[in-house]
């Protein structure tokens, strides 16, 4: 299996399922209001997606899906260590996330809801963490797959970090 696919799969995949949830439990969230129409009601609590909510529901699904490709790049360009540390962060920065929307967090009993949403978010990076171990190719092998010129590799992760950090973490 190319490493591609591997990373794809092993590393990708947990992303995109944290992602899901995290998406999903924000539209949900979002109040009646919002689904009327009156897009400035919305309670996105992140600045950059706030906006995007509040221009309307379609533009915020582009910016989520700007996100996640974002985040495949990473992925797929990084060096492997790098790679798997940003999918941890987004695993379970996302999964945090999406708990939040339940609104249950200072009620009694929730405190377990937390360590369920995060375990389950340990199972899918562990099984896909494993799935990323198990089909390595041993040390030495040579690869018959091209590899983008460093350059340009680097180019489009430096792009999409210079994105990414203007989405996250310049003020809006």
């Amino acid at each position: 299996m190319s490493d591609w696919k591997r990373r794809l799969l092993g590393l990708g995949l947990p992303c995109l399922l944290a992602f899901a949830f995290d998406i999903g439990m924000t539209l949900h969230g979002q109040p009646a209001e919002y689904w009327r129409g009156d897009y400035s009601s919305t309670t996105e609590g992140a600045p950059f997606f706030r906006k995007l909510f509040a221009f309307h529901p379609l533009a915020a699904l582009a910016g989520e899906c700007l996100w996640a490709s974002i985040v495949l790049i990473g992925v797929l360009l990084l060096p492997e260590l790098l790679a798997i540390i940003l999918t941890i962060a987004v695993v379970f920065g996302h999964a945090a996330g999406g708990y939040t929307w339940l609104g249950l967090i200072h009620e009694r009993g929730w405190l377990q809801t937390l360590h369920g949403v995060l375990g389950i978010a340990a199972v899918v990076l562990g099984l896909g963490l494993y799935f990323l171990m198990r089909t390595a190719r041993p040390p030495g092998h040579k690869s018959t797959s091209r590899h983008l010129h460093p350059v340009l590799r680097w180019g489009i992760v430096a792009v999409a970090t210079g994105i990414a950090s203007y989405m996250y973490l310049i003020p809006q």
